[in-house]
């Protein structure tokens, strides 16, 4: 594999409803509401938070929340997120 990506297992024992793709991972949302992601290893440990739904942005990844709110994970070199960081190794809280 290239530098910087990881494999992940995916276990089969539900469904995917939503995948979601950027520049250099995607990201998955199974029947559980809970994520997988695989690409690039900035997004190889999504947050273990349950969504609704996710998009993708060219270097990050966002959910909405089952409460309502939306968190960022990845790169947030064009501040994507509110932190100030340019990487988001602990997923964001944005809204």
């Amino acid at each position: 594999m290239p530098d910087g990506v990881e494999s992940h297992p995916h276990p089969r024992e539900d469904g995917y409803v939503q995948v979601v793709s950027g520049r250099i991972a995607s990201c998955g949302l199974r029947e559980t509401m809970h994520v997988v992601c695989w690409g690039h290893k900035h997004f190889a440990k999504p947050p273990s938070d349950m969504f609704v739904q996710l998009t993708a942005g060219t270097d990050h990844m966002c959910g909405l929340k089952l409460d309502g709110s939306i968190l960022c994970w990845g790169q947030n070199s064009n501040g994507e997120s509110a932190s100030g960081r340019t990487m988001l190794s602990n997923p964001s809280v944005v809204f």
